[in-house]
């Protein structure tokens, strides 16, 4: 009786031992694999690399657009003083298709100090500074070989609910960019547009100017000029008829750091004969480093001359870099003057009626290399003082951008 337990418990301690001794031949067979595996690499990454293999592996990689396996095998050629033209072209194109635009530069910056005339190495140069944020740097290579960096057609409706009031207003224009050397820039802007309303006909063209100048260690200065004509006929008897020429000027400084910049502005107009001031500051904030995400807010003070009062305005904008061909930003505007300039200049609020606010979203898709869409679409709110009403204009706006 006693025979049958020693005999289940021997037969127990054999399988327990059994089965350790198994675990044991798996732990080993996974531990020498992992140490040839190891020693593999170690062997493969101390490997003396050649010349003629660097170039011929890298210029495959390229063209199967291996991005990962080309700077892994172009930083190990590099540790081995490998170095050449080709080897810093191909690592800068895959740090910047990879949209690691910091990381590339330094490999471009390489090919341009041999071949300052090669317009590939100054293109990604300029693409590169600007997706990192560096205005100033990449006004530096922007200018290679052009004078115009593109010119933009657009055109858009604007519609109100009170359709008894205001008929829709219509309007066009073109923009042209400018290069005046390595570190200048000139904006231009030339608009039209046309509205009934109840008081009479609108009819209205515009010149806006705006140029960019870089001083030096992150300081630009941004003058700006606007000349407008304003036109009211078919008016009734109660309304004179107008023929107005306004003009405005503006000065902007601004100061750039990695992932910030601060700009003072002051603004004077004249427009439709009301004297005004403005003076405000903007501060934009880069939290990447880069244009993939910006966040900008401005605030100003409006002066007008029949006004005692300063009125304030508050804007606020976040920037969004969607991959390499989108771009969207969103903005949102409080105020309360008369007679506000537009920031772009397509458009001048030549309204007698107060604007309380707008809203408005901003997307761009290039194609290609030449061609790009813009889209706008914008809610702002009035107030009419005359007919004591609170109205809504939709503004809605496309562009064609053609880059050189």
């Amino acid at each position: 009786m006693q025979l049958l337990p020693n005999c289940c418990r021997t037969m127990k301690e054999k399988r327990k031992y059994s089965w350790k001794l198994w675990g044991a031949r798996i732990c080993l067979s996974v531990f020498s694999c992992l140490i040839f595996s190891i020693q593999n690499k170690a062997s493969e990454f101390n490997q003396k690399l050649s010349f003629e293999s660097v170039d011929s592996l890298t210029k495959v990689l390229t063209e199967k657009k291996d991005w990962n396996g080309l700077t892994q095998l172009g930083n190990l050629a590099l540790k081995q003083n490998i170095d050449f033209s080709n080897l810093r072209l191909r690592l800068g194109i895959a740090y910047y298709e990879l949209e690691a635009y910091r990381a590339c530069i330094p490999h471009f910056e390489k090919v341009y100090e041999t071949d300052k005339e090669n317009a590939l190495v100054n293109g990604y140069l300029y693409s590169a500074y600007l997706l990192s944020g560096d205005f100033e740097k990449a006004n530096h290579f922007g200018h290679f070989g052009k004078v115009i960096d593109y010119i933009g057609l657009n055109g858009g409706v604007k519609n109100s609910n009170l359709t008894n009031y205001f008929g829709n207003l219509i309007f066009g224009g073109i923009d042209i960019h400018n290069r005046l050397g390595k570190s200048a820039s000139l904006f231009e802007s030339f608009g039209d547009l046309y509205q009934k309303n109840y008081y009479g006909t609108i009819t209205q063209w515009n010149y806006y100017v705006n140029g960019t100048f870089g001083l030096g260690k992150g300081w630009k200065i941004s003058p700006a000029f606007l000349i407008l004509n304003y036109k009211l006929t078919n008016t009734p008897t109660w309304v004179a008829i107008e023929n107005v020429m306004s003009e405005a000027g503006s000065l902007l400084i601004t100061k750039r750091w990695v992932n910030m910049e601060l700009g003072i502005t002051g603004t004077y107009s004249n427009l439709n004969n009301h004297n005004q001031g403005q003076e405000g500051i903007i501060l934009s904030w880069y939290p990447m480093g880069n244009m993939k995400f910006c966040l900008r807010g401005e605030f100003t003070l409006q002066q007008e001359d029949e006004m005692a009062k300063q009125f304030p305005m508050g804007n606020i904008r976040a920037i969004f870099q969607l991959g390499r061909r989108w771009n969207a930003s969103l903005g949102y505007t409080y105020c309360e003057a008369l007679y506000t300039l537009e920031g772009n200049g397509y458009l001048a609020n030549n309204s007698p009626d107060r604007m309380n606010y707008k809203t408005n979203c901003i997307l761009n898709y290039k194609i290609s290399n030449h061609i790009g869409l813009m889209g706008l679409g914008q809610l702002e709110e009035r107030y009419s003082s005359p007919s004591n009403k609170t109205y809504q204009f939709v503004t809605l706006m496309g562009g064609l951008n053609l880059f050189f």
